[in-house]
């Protein structure tokens, strides 16, 4: 296996992170910096670095690694890379996202993975692209890690023994951030359900009432 450097911008921390985490567990090697620090001669030499012993850069897709001047010189030094035979760029859609002018030359015409529709599906063409055969056991532990509410889906939860305690416990989500009811507390979903039902009679007790005092009128 090779070693893919990250290109990516600090707000998509947690997807990124998420999905380096599952590459890491297949074995495959990647540069990924973290440290949320100013850049130094040092910092932007160790950059290029990684990304000359690097044969893929994974190019994390969206509104704000695309306005990042960072990034731009990253793919910038990647694709004269590419141009050499040594790399490939991979570009990864997290949000669609239009090119700016700076990376349109180098990204027009890529075959890139779309993470933005089905982020399962997306991730295992990911996995493919980079020749690996198959998700790691344990993947979806990362995803319940690092991705908010809005991305836990049955298929997600399914694997996870007592879903309901493993899910809300010890994690950055809670179960009202949970979309399918199959996973909401018993209790709570009968108590919506008598209260819309309780709504409902007195809706139309009160309207029994208006037709009686309508009929007495005439």
């Amino acid at each position: 296996m090779g070693q893919a450097f990250i290109s990516y911008s600090r707000r998509d921390k947690d997807k990124v992170y998420a999905i380096c985490d599952i590459l890491a567990d297949t074995g495959f090697s990647h540069w990924l910096d973290k440290n949320d620090i100013p850049p130094t001669e040092q910092w932007r030499a160790e950059i290029v670095e990684g990304i000359k012993n690097s044969d893929s850069f994974i190019l994390f897709i969206s509104p704000a690694s695309l306005s990042s001047p960072n990034v731009i010189k990253e793919l910038s030094i990647a694709s004269e890379q590419e141009h050499k035979g040594t790399l490939r760029i991979i570009p990864v859609v997290l949000t669609p996202t239009e090119y700016p002018k700076e990376a349109e030359y180098q990204l027009t015409g890529k075959q890139w993975v779309d993470l933005s529709g089905n982020f399962l599906k997306g991730l295992d063409d990911l996995i493919k692209t980079l020749g690996i055969l198959s998700l790691p056991k344990g993947y979806k532990k990362h995803l319940l890690s690092y991705l908010p509410g809005t991305y836990i889906t049955p298929d997600l939860i399914s694997p996870v023994p007592n879903p309901s305690r493993e899910v809300v416990v010890g994690k950055t989500i809670n179960i009202k951030q949970i979309r399918d009811q199959r996973f909401m507390p018993r209790p709570k979903a009968i108590a919506n359900a008598l209260r819309e039902l309780d709504l409902h009679l007195k809706d139309r007790e009160k309207n029994k009432e208006d037709e009686i005092s309508s009929d007495l009128t005439v």
